[in-house]
C-alpha cells in the first residue's frame, strides 16, 4: 500500500498522513493503562479547574477526567447531562458528593481506560465487559494485509479523542457519474477505544473533481463486547493481551478480506449505477425549503444548513446528486474530523432515499 498523500486530500485540520497517524498511535500506545475496579475503590474529587479520580492501590497518581469519561459517568449514574454539566461548572462540590454517593452506594465493576505520563487522564469509563480492540493492534495486523492489495493508496486518516479513521482508495478502480465527474473506489476503516463505536469497514467513494468523500453502508461492524473481566487484588483487573491476540488477529484478517471485497469491480459498479441514477432525479424547486427538510432529516446544525444551501446554489445542480455534493463539500468545514465523517455518513444516507422520499424534498415549499 502506497503511503503517498495528495496535498489536496487532507481536507481538514485534523487530517493526518499515514506516517503522522502511525506515530501518534505508537506514542499513545506506550501511555495506555487499563483498570477494572470496584467503584468503591474509586475517588472522584474537585481538583480546582476540573475533576480527577484516584484508584485505591495506584499510589501517588490521580487522573484528570476527560470529557468522554465525564459523559460516560453521567450516563452510568443516570444523572441528566444538562444537570451534570451545570454542577461541573457551577457547583463542583455538589457533583463530587453525587458521584461519590452512587459509586459507594450502588457499587459495580467498571473498566477505567487512562493515559499515564506527564498529564494522566481518564479517557473512558466503561463496562467490565468492554472488549478492547486497540488502534495499535489494528494497524499492526491490518497494515501488512492492506499492503498486499495491488495499487491500494492511503488517502487520509485521523486520530481523534473518539475514534481512529483510516481511508484507502484504489486509483485503478474509477468511473464517471457523468461527463467530467469521476469517482474512485475506496474503503474507510474506523475504530474506537473509548466506547464511541464499533470497529467498522465501509465502502468510501471519493469524488475526484473536488476530492470530497462519501461513506456508504457498513460492510463489517464488530462491537467491543466480551467476557466479564475479574478484578484481582494485586493487579486491579489490568487486562492481559495474551488471551485476546488470536481472536484479534482473526478479526483483523476478516476486516482485510472485507476491504478486498469492497474494492471489486462488481461492488463498485453497484454503487456507481446508483449514483448515476441520482443525477436524473426531480430537481429541487425551492432550495431554502428543501435544505430545511434535509437539515431536519439529517440533524444538521443551523450553520451547516446555511453552508449546504450556499454550496447547493453555487454548484447549480439541484438534483439528488447535487444535494449530496453540497453536503460533502460542507463536511470540509466541520469543527472536528468526527463531525466531518458524520456529515459524509449523512451523504451516504441521502443516496438511499427512494424516488418518493426524494420527491418530498424536491417539492418542499
Amino acid at each position: 500500500m502506497s503511503t503517498v498523500m495528495r496535498p489536496d486530500s487532507r481536507g481538514h485540520k485534523e487530517a493526518l498522513t499515514f506516517e503522522e497517524l502511525q506515530a501518534k498511535v505508537v506514542d499513545l500506545q506506550a501511555r495506555k493503562v487499563d483498570y477494572v475496579v470496584d467503584t468503591r475503590r474509586v475517588g472522584f474529587f474537585d481538583e480546582g479547574s476540573d475533576f480527577a479520580i484516584s484508584i485505591d492501590g495506584v499510589n501517588d497518581v490521580s487522573f484528570k477526567v476527560g470529557d468522554r469519561a465525564h459523559k460516560q459517568i453521567a450516563g452510568r449514574l443516570k444523572i441528566p447531562r444538562i444537570y451534570y454539566d451545570r454542577m461541573r461548572k457551577d457547583a463542583p462540590q455538589l457533583l463530587q458528593r453525587n458521584v461519590e454517593h452512587w459509586f459507594i452506594n450502588q457499587p459495580e465493576k467498571r473498566m477505567i481506560r487512562a493515559y499515564n505520563g506527564e498529564e494522566p487522564v481518564v479517557r473512558a469509563f466503561l463496562s467490565d465487559r468492554y472488549r478492547r480492540l486497540d488502534n495499535f493492534d489494528l494497524l499492526q495486523h491490518l497494515g501488512p494485509e492492506l499492503g498486499k492489495i495491488d495499487g491500494l493508496e492511503y488517502h487520509v486518516g485521523s486520530l481523534t479523542p473518539e475514534k481512529l479513521f483510516l481511508r484507502v482508495t484504489l486509483p485503478g478502480l474509477e468511473a464517471p457519474i457523468r461527463v467530467g465527474d469521476m469517482v474512485r473506489a475506496g474503503v474507510e476503516i474506523s475504530n474506537s477505544e473509548v466506547g464511541s463505536g464499533a470497529l467498522q469497514v465501509r465502502p468510501y467513494i471519493l469524488r475526484l473533481v473536488c476530492m470530497n468523500g462519501m461513506v456508504s453502508n457498513v460492510a463489517l461492524r464488530r462491537y467491543h463486547t466480551g467476557a466479564r473481566v475479574e478484578e484481582t487484588e494485586d493487579e486491579l483487573g489490568i487486562y492481559s493481551d495474551e488471551t485476546l491476540k488470536a481472536d484479534d488477529k482473526a478479526l483483523f484478517m476478516k476486516a482485510a478480506d472485507l476491504v478486498r471485497a469492497s474494492l471489486t469491480e462488481a461492488s463498485f459498479a453497484t454503487i456507481v449505477d446508483r449514483l448515476r441514477d441520482l443525477t436524473a432525479t426531480d430537481e429541487i424547486q425551492a432550495p431554502v425549503a428543501a435544505v430545511q427538510v434535509l437539515g431536519d432529516r439529517l440533524d444538521l446544525t443551523e450553520g451547516e444548513r446555511e453552508r449546504v444551501l450556499t454550496q447547493l446554489v453555487k454548484g447549480a445542480d439541484l438534483s439528488q446528486w447535487g444535494a449530496i455534493n453540497a453536503l460533502t463539500e460542507t463536511a470540509k468545514d466541520a469543527e472536528s474530523f468526527d463531525r466531518l465523517v458524520e456529515l459524509e455518513e449523512a451523504a451516504g444516507r441521502l443516496t438511499e432515499l427512494d424516488a418518493q422520499e426524494w420527491a418530498r424534498v424536491a417539492v418542499a415549499a
